[in-house]
């Protein structure tokens, strides 16, 4: 037990150490992923705004409610 502790004592600060980098790596990787994101979404966003949508095309309601085919079109 007393050579356990004394591997502990040594090599708890540096596995303490190790993690503390891979965490560090791990929350370095993230933010870079999140001002990725935010950075594609200005571009979306800048733009949208220099190019709007244009109107969605609506039913028209004066047209004939039949259908009138050419008269080169025979129906079988």
């Amino acid at each position: 037990m007393a050579k356990m502790d004394e591997i502990r004592f040594v090599a708890g600060p540096v596995i303490q150490r190790y993690n503390d980098k891979i965490e560090g790596e791990r929350q370095a990787a993230l933010k870079a992923q999140e001002d990725a994101a935010a950075k594609k979404r200005a571009e979306e966003a800048k733009k949208a705004a220099a190019d709007p949508q244009p109107a969605p095309d609506t039913e028209m309601k004066d047209a004939d409610a039949e259908t009138v085919q050419p008269d080169s079109v025979e129906e079988k």
